[in-house]
């Protein structure tokens, strides 16, 4: 309604004397109200795992914490299999392991 009306009128009065074209400046907020569309959680937690060069902060943030979870794991299998390993030692390993096992699960 209104917010149309508003984007035509500057489309209007910012028009280039050497090309007719209607110009909007699309970073303002009415722009984004008027082509804002609700995004289903799946694709929400789609962008949170996006890493590409557009990605947020925290799509980076959980991109660095799986990649330490991976580093965990790795580094917990290889020193379960140290022979003479202390008992108390390998219980917290395996520990480790297992809250690995359930970030990736989840």
């Amino acid at each position: 309604g209104q917010t149309i009306k508003e984007l035509a009128s500057q489309a209007k009065s910012h028009r280039r004397s050497t090309d007719f074209r209607p110009m909007v400046h699309w970073d303002q907020d009415i722009v984004y109200e008027c082509f804002r569309t609700p995004v289903p959680v799946i694709e929400r937690v789609f962008f949170t795992f996006d890493v590409s060069e557009n990605s947020t902060k925290i799509a980076h943030g959980v991109s660095i914490f799986m990649f330490l979870a991976i580093c965990v794991s790795i580094l917990a299998v290889v020193l379960v299999t140290v022979p003479g390993l202390p008992y108390a030692l390998l219980r917290i390993i395996l520990y480790v392991e297992l809250a690995c096992v359930i970030v990736f699960t989840v």
